[in-house]
Parts: C-alpha cells; sequence; structure tokens
C-alpha cells in the first residue's frame, strides 16, 4: 500500500540521516581562534601566505575542525558544518549543514583528499547533493576538484612561520535545483584551501569562499594558533631544542614579564627569540637569548604598553616552524 509521507516528516528523515555523521571530534580537533579576511589569488599562487597582513575579521571565533573516533571529519566554519568521511587514505566528500534549517546529503562517494599528501596530485568526482532547506526541498549536482598545489610557509604573526606546510584546493562547482513546480535554479562555486602542517589530517588554516547567480561573495580563512605538533622521524637536534622550548614560565611583576625557558633537559645551543604580538600579530616587544643548556630567563618590559590580551610567542631562531606560544591578559 502506498503512503504519503508529509513533507514536515521528509524533513524529519533528513536531519535523521545527518545525525549519522554527528560532529564528534573525539580524535583530532583544531580551534580556529582567529578570522581573517581571505587571502587573494596571487598570494594563493605563491609558496609564503602571510596572516599577519590580513585585516582580523573576529579574535574570538569559535569554529573548529576535527575527526571523529568512527572516521567522520568535520569542519565548523561560519555557521556551517562541512562533513567528510576517512575511508583508508581518502577523505570524502558526505555534504553539509547549516543550523537546523538546512542540510544536503551527498549520494557519491567522491574523493576530496588522499594522505599522505603528495604534490600535484589532481582529483575530479561528481557530486549529487539533496536534502531541505526549510521547508523546500533541494537538490545539486556538480563537480568536486581538489589539488595539492604545494608547499611553503606559513606566516601565522610576527615571529611566528610555519616551515613545510602543504597547501590543499578544493572547489565544488554546483548546480542547485528547487522543487520540481518552480523553475527557480542556481549555480554556485565553494573554493576551500587548507593548509596542513605536522602530519596532521586537520588543517592549521581553513580558507572558505563562496560565490554565484544570486549570492553576495563572501571569504574567510579561518586560523589555528595552536603550536604544531613534532613530526615523527625528526632530527635529534629539533626534537631536543622542542623538548628544551616545552619547560617554559612566565610570570608578570613590577611591570616586567619574567620568562624563564628550559629545565633539566640539555640540548644544542640555538638562539631563542621571545616576542610579544597583539591578537593582529603585530609586535610590541622582542628580546633574544642563547640556550641550550639549564635554564635562561628573558625579562620584557611590558609596563608602557596598554591594557588588553597579547601573545608571548617563543621561537627557535635555528629551527623555522619551531614555537612556543603563551597567552596573557596585562
Amino acid at each position: 500500500m502506498f503512503v504519503q509521507i508529509p513533507d514536515a516528516m521528509k524533513k524529519l528523515f533528513v536531519y535523521a540521516a545527518l545525525s549519522v555523521l554527528p560532529f564528534v571530534a573525539a580524535g583530532e580537533r583544531t580551534e580556529y581562534e582567529l578570522e581573517y579576511s581571505p587571502f587573494g589569488e596571487e598570494v594563493l599562487a605563491g609558496d609564503v601566505w602571510d596572516v599577519s597582513r590580513l585585516a582580523v575579521e573576529d579574535s574570538r571565533s569559535k569554529a573548529f575542525a576535527g575527526i571523529g573516533a568512527s572516521g567522520i571529519y568535520g569542519e565548523r566554519l561560519g555557521g556551517r558544518e562541512l562533513l567528510y568521511l576517512f575511508r583508508g587514505d581518502s577523505l570524502l566528500f558526505r555534504g553539509y549543514t547549516a543550523g537546523r534549517i538546512e542540510g544536503l546529503l551527498n549520494d557519491s562517494l567522491t574523493v576530496a583528499a588522499r594522505f599522505p599528501l603528495c604534490g600535484g596530485a589532481v582529483g575530479v568526482g561528481g557530486v549529487s547533493l539533496r536534502g531541505r532547506r526549510g521547508d523546500v526541498a533541494v537538490s545539486a549536482v556538480g563537480t568536486l576538484r581538489s589539488e595539492v598545489c604545494g608547499t611553503g610557509r606559513l606566516v601565522r604573526a610576527v615571529a611566528d612561520t610555519v616551515a613545510g606546510v602543504t597547501l590543499v584546493r578544493e572547489v565544488q562547482s554546483l548546480y542547485e535545483r528547487f522543487p520540481a513546480e518552480s523553475e527557480e535554479s542556481q549555480a554556485y562555486t565553494v573554493t576551500i584551501h587548507r593548509w596542513y602542517a605536522g602530519g596532521s589530517r586537520v588543517p592549521l588554516a581553513v580558507q572558505t569562499e563562496y560565490g554565484g547567480d544570486g549570492m553576495r561573495y563572501f571569504g574567510r580563512l579561518y586560523l589555528s594558533s595552536a603550536p604544531v605538533e613534532s613530526v615523527a622521524g625528526e632530527a635529534d637536534a629539533v626534537a631536543g631544542a622542542r623538548a628544551y622550548l616545552a619547560g617554559a614560565s612566565l610570570k608578570v611583576r613590577d611591570g616586567v614579564l619574567e620568562l624563564v625557558v628550559g629545565n633539566s633537559s640539555v640540548c644544542e645551543p640555538f638562539m631563542i627569540e621571545a616576542s610579544l604580538v597583539d591578537v593582529a600579530g603585530h609586535c610590541y616587544e622582542k628580546a633574544e637569548a642563547l640556550a641550550g643548556s639549564g635554564s635562561v630567563t628573558i625579562d620584557i618590559s611590558v609596563a608602557s604598553l596598554p591594557r588588553g590580551s597579547y601573545m608571548l610567542v617563543v621561537t627557535a631562531r635555528d629551527y623555522p616552524g619551531l614555537a612556543a606560544k603563551y597567552m596573557l591578559v596585562l
């Protein structure tokens, strides 16, 4: 017997299907605390991506990305959740949601990336999305093209450069259809750039851009300020310097910021540089010292600085990308 399903029930079915892909980052997770205006094409085409030159849009962002225990990967960016699934070495695009009123699932197992990332690798696959936007049934078809653009340096702030970062571009070219009784349709493109570092499958930064028929162009860069984890097999000298920087502490007393770096660990001598920057990446004070044996104390005057939130970035000059960061409020 044929039973017609009400539209409201169809809507519940779509959200139930999306609930199979819960955005729970039980495994790897990266917080994107800062949001910037997007990079232009000329910068993306290079191998040095300097975030400090961009305008800060939000210094208290709640965006994040993570991998769940079941291999589900998601990015919650600007009110939209992009959903993927890790299967073996492949990252498959599964769809997206936007709050509780919009959600589309991809019927195709479209490969968005393969790990480990290989420079120059290009993939193209079909996309077939269907779901609901409020009470309206929506479907979209198109292609997903992914490309490993190469490696370079990501400059997150003054004295905070991460080397060996791999940039991956994903372009979704979609043609969206509304119900059969309506002749409305629109074409749009979603362009996503992801910067991977330290062997992680969760990007250190993500840039999203949307544009197309009847859509206002919108772009945003989401950045994590978290330290980059060590890579398996790194040189003993780098590992020693990393362990040395990990044993740091700081305190503010009588208008002076006292930084104590190092502990009982000993490694090859190297220069460390401490920079005090604001949330926009502007450097206010800087000091340096020779480290490697025992602890080293660095004093930075903060008496004349305006009140607010700052980040102290401690870098190893001889090992690009190796840094320790501490948030403080003056």
